[in-house]
């Protein structure tokens, strides 16, 4: 699965932050989760994606969209 982030109307919400989070529920560990090369994970460490749980990341740029500050900020299982 590849994710891609649309940034086109950021600079219209008047403010160069932005948060979001993103909860996958992951079925099994045959997936490949890719995310955009933007994204520059805490640590610099892409986090591993745990199967038969909800993985739970976010996501903040501080420069409309052109880099992203990615972490896992949990899993529930």
């Amino acid at each position: 699965i590849t994710y891609t982030f649309n940034t086109s109307n950021l600079t219209m919400m008047g403010t160069n932050v932005v948060t979001f989070e993103l909860a996958i529920f992951a079925p099994n560990s045959d997936i490949t989760y890719t995310f955009p090369s933007t994204v520059k994970w805490l640590d610099g460490v892409e986090p591993t994606i745990t199967a038969n749980a909800t993985n739970l990341l976010a996501f903040r740029t501080l420069d409309y969209g052109s880099t992203w500050i990615g972490n896992l900020q949990g899993v529930v299982s």
